[in-house]
């Protein structure tokens, strides 16, 4: 995205050599992706995707005297305050923010839907659209009703990695699933899988699921509700 961005203005070329002649520090594999896809060469990644461990690799090697960090849309002083210590300068990159989406509707149904027992799982992508749609369900009145009912029981929540996990953990959310390949002989274990697979196709999108050619799920908010044939 910072990269897209600078090409825009015309100096995405010159960033690009810049930070050729850098060292590249990622979080996680996603960020790895992006940087090689760039063309650059990531030094280290943080072996469990925790910005933390990039920040105790940088007081094992020595510190830095100068280091750029792209915010990923945290509050900057949570994310600055630790490489004081071992950093003479910190420049922040803040390359995009959150906010709540001007039409609440969706996640509004959302919050009901979790409640009411309207869907089975529901997958978080960032730990701010965590923060986020329990801010909506309070807005609502709903906070501690929906909190509750993603229990891994009625409702899974299921996170991306073990940032987003810790901010539902914080939030009150138990039972997590976590996306990712499902273990070998294990399809019972797989949030949302009820029985396992045939080997017939199946196709998810917004509309219903379709597994062996018989329609077996329904649209719930834009995702669907998969039964396994």
């Amino acid at each position: 995205m910072w990269l897209e961005a600078m090409d825009a203005t015309g100096i995405g070329a010159d960033l690009r050599r810049a930070l050729a002649g850098s060292e590249v520090l990622a979080r996680g594999p996603k960020a790895v992706s992006a940087a090689r896809r760039a063309g650059l060469t990531v030094t280290w990644s943080a072996p469990d995707e925790l910005f933390a461990q990039i920040v105790d690799h940088l007081y094992q090697t020595g510190g830095r005297d100068r280091v750029a960090l792209q915010l990923d849309g945290t509050d900057e002083e949570e994310l600055t305050a630790p490489l004081i210590g071992c950093c003479a300068e910190v420049v922040v990159v803040p390359v995009y923010r959150w906010a709540h989406p001007v039409d609440s509707g969706p996640a509004e149904a959302l919050v009901n839907a979790v409640c009411n027992g309207g869907v089975d799982a529901v997958t978080f992508t960032t730990r701010q659209a965590a923060v986020h749609l329990v801010e909506v369900a309070g807005s609502m009145g709903r906070e501690d009703e929906m909190v509750a009912a993603l229990d891994g029981t009625r409702v899974v929540p299921v996170s991306v990695g073990p940032v987003c996990s810790a901010a539902m953990r914080s939030l009150g959310m138990t039972g997590l699933g976590r996306t990712g390949p499902c273990p070998s002989g294990g399809h019972d274990r797989c949030p949302g899988r009820r029985s396992s697979p045939t080997d017939h196709p199946l196709k998810v999108r917004g509309d219903p699921a379709s597994g062996t050619g018989v329609v077996r799920g329904r649209r719930e908010l834009g995702s669907s509700k998969v039964s396994w044939t």
